[in-house]
Parts: C-alpha cells; structure tokens; sequence
C-alpha cells in the first residue's frame, strides 16, 4: 500500500478517477496483480481520508503516538513502569494527533460531528497499535474499530469457551430463561419511586395553583376596595367644594347686609 500513497492522498471526490488512472498506468507497465489490487480499493470515507492525512502530515505527532502505545503495551503486559502515566502520555499524544484534524476536514468541507470525531480517532488509536506503519503512510484501507482495551492494543481475543455438552446448554438456556427476582424487584422498587415522586409532584402543583389563586383572588379583592375608596373620596371632595361655594356665597350675602345697614 505504501507505493500507492497518491492513491490515498486524493480526495474522496477524486478517488474514483484516481484509482482507474492508477490502475490503467500499472496495466500499461506490466504489473497486472498490481493493477488488480489498486482497482479493488475502495472510495474512503471521508472520516478514513481524513485519518489517512495525519500520518504523512504530522509524522512527528504521529510516531509519537505509536512509540506511546507500544510503551502503554508493555506496561499494561507486565512490565515496568507506571500504568497510569502510560496511559495518560498515549492519550496527550492522541490529542496532539487530533488537533490537526480540523483543518484537513475544512479542505474537503467535511463537517466533524462527534460521532465522525470519534471515528477518526478510533481508527487512528486502534491503527498506532495494530498498523502503525500504515498509520504513519496513511495507507489504511478501512476503518478500525476497538472494543476493549486489550483489543486497542492489538492484543488477541481471549479463548472461545469449550463447547457445552446438550445438558449443559439446556440447564444453561433454562437458568438464562428464568427471572431475575433480584432485577424484579429492583424494577418494582423503581416504580414504585417513580409513582411516589410523581405524586408529590403533582400534589406540590395542585398547592401551588391553589396559592396563585388565593394570591389572584386576594389581589382583585384589593383592587376592588381601592377602587371603591377612590369613589368615595373622589365623592367626598365633590360634596366639599360645593359646601365651600354655599359658604362662599352665603358670607357674601351676609356682607351685602352689613353694608345696607350701615348705610
């Protein structure tokens, strides 16, 4: 694959006439097996293109990656050195790694949601442990999945289990079929919960509906007074402006009579 890293370097818009122009040229050149293998390639996606950039690109970055999980390898086997900061120095790495990924996404105008984020560091974790070289080319034909720690390490699968007897996988297919009483009862105890705490609930809002009503109620019985007492004085002061203008009017009279008398 490493001869072929054009091939991997053109984007997946491109791919297709990359890789017929890439196969027709090693045709030509005698080297059918060849040709044969690069016309197999698939078109990646754009989450694999992406992790096939970073090698090339960031060599540094990316070398750094894979000597930190060979170390993280060791020590997880059982050798020296402390788990814990191997752990810790593989994951600065990755993210290093990971920081360029921004930039070559933009040049294809792919957009990074997380579940592509994940993929492409996926694949590039799981290739510094079992295709570094191919990391480090970017010449990864498909995307890598992990499913364990010892997986992400290129570690093998534990063992299959020996073959149960036909008695064996009845007793085991029975007790796999009776109920859990344990899980059961957890699941009343959950339910029962729920139905207390939407009870409450429910009882906390019925409350507080009837306490804005009553604050409702309070507040229009309120206004209704001060409306009322606004009236009555407005009432009020009616009824004493016309007592002070019989008053006005009747010492006026009075006056005119003292001046007739006197006169």
């Amino acid at each position: 694959m490493a001869t072929h890293r054009r091939l991997f370097e053109a984007p997946p818009a491109e791919f297709i006439g990359a890789r017929n122009a890439l196969a027709r040229e090693l045709r030509d050149a005698g080297k059918a097996d060849e040709a044969k293998e690069v016309a197999a390639i698939r078109k990646p996606t754009a989450t694999l293109w992406i992790a096939n950039q970073l090698g090339p690109r960031h060599r540094a970055q990316a070398k750094a990656l894979v000597e930190a999980t060979r170390k993280l390898e060791k020590t997880q086997a059982g050798g020296s050195g402390d788990l814990r900061a191997a752990m810790q120095e593989q994951r600065e790495s990755l993210q290093k790694l990971m920081e360029a990924v921004g930039p070559i996404a933009a040049e294809i105008e792919a957009h990074i949601t997380p579940e592509a984020q994940r993929r492409i560091q996926t694949t590039v974790q799981t290739a510094a442990a079992t295709e570094p070289d191919s990391l480090l080319e970017g010449t990864l034909a498909q995307e890598l999945e992990a499913t364990g720690f010892g997986e992400l390490l290129g570690k093998a699968p534990p063992p299959a289990p020996a073959a149960q007897a036909p008695k064996q996988r009845e007793r085991t297919r029975s007790q796999e079929a009776k109920p859990d009483k344990k899980a059961e009862a957890a699941a009343r105890r959950a339910r029962a919960e729920h139905a207390r705490s939407l009870k409450k609930a429910e009882a906390e809002a019925k409350r507080l509906d009837q306490r804005a009503r009553a604050t409702e109620s309070k507040t229009a019985a309120a206004q209704a007074a001060a409306d009322r007492a606004r009236k009555i004085a407005e009432q009020a002061q009616k009824v004493a402006a016309e007592a002070r203008g019989r008053a006005n009017e009747a010492a006026a009279r009075a006056l005119e009579l003292r001046k007739t008398v006197s006169d």
